[in-house]
């Protein structure tokens, strides 16, 4: 998920092994993605992709419905 974490201590791991995630929590994310650190943000890596993040962002950007 981020650069110094052991393999051994998230390959193979679900999210949800993490966080716990809700709609709410998932739109209070996907609006980061909207801020004046967005593109600093979508830049990064994620373990689902950036295209993952852009559509969160997108999802937010529609009031994420």
């Amino acid at each position: 998920p981020f650069e110094g974490i052991p393999d051994e201590l998230w390959k193979g791991q679900q999210c949800s092994n993490c966080h716990e995630w809700t709609a709410t929590r998932i739109c209070d994310q996907a609006k980061f993605y909207l801020g004046e650190q967005a593109e600093r943000a979508l830049d990064k890596p994620h373990p689902l992709g950036t295209e993952f993040k852009q559509h969160l962002r997108n999802w937010a950007l529609g009031g994420c419905r």
